[in-house]
């Protein structure tokens, strides 16, 4: 079953099993174990990606929010500048 659907978690699941079966460990205890590894190991991906986020929206930030900011903020200066010198 691990080779055909070729999912870490599920060959994770598979060995728990045979490892189980082969040495005699509780089952019920052994599934635990393997469901909070499977946890903590999804819990360390999902902060790896927060932690790649604010490198990410840069960009996004600097084309969008910047030159909207900056509008804002001197749009009012150089109108004032434009209807002065005329």
């Amino acid at each position: 079953m691990a080779e055909r659907v070729n999912l870490p978690s599920v060959k994770s699941v598979i060995g728990t099993l045979v490892q189980s079966l082969r040495f005699g460990t509780p089952l019920a205890q052994s599934l635990r174990n393997a469901a909070n590894e499977m946890r903590n190991h999804q819990m360390i991906e999902l902060e790896e990606r927060a932690n790649r986020l604010p490198a990410m929206l840069t960009v996004p930030v600097m084309l969008f929010i910047m030159p909207t900011m900056f509008l804002i903020v001197g749009g009012p200066a150089a109108i004032r500048l434009i209807d002065t010198f005329r």
